[in-house]
């Protein structure tokens, strides 16, 4: 997953081999800025949550807000199926 805006862009990365084994550089996020080197954010922040967890993370911040949109409870596997 890539976001990008007016100071660069903020990458992603998760994935696993069919054994369930994480890819290399899996669950890393990584800052590129729109001039400069790239950085391993997760790494340098020493964030403790890596990708998946970060998905769930913004998983639920949208259920807050579609919860109060729609004034109705939202389960989070509707958001993700």
């Amino acid at each position: 997953m890539v976001i990008s805006g007016t100071h660069g862009q903020i990458e992603s990365r998760h994935g696993r081999t069919p054994d369930c084994t994480p890819l290399p550089g899996s669950g890393t996020f990584t800052f590129s800025p729109l001039f400069g080197t790239p950085e391993p954010e997760s790494l340098r922040l020493g964030l403790p949550a890596d990708a998946l967890q970060g998905a769930l993370a913004v998983a639920t911040g949208e259920a807050i807000w579609r919860s109060a949109v729609e004034r109705r409870p939202i389960d989070i596997a509707e958001l993700l199926s």
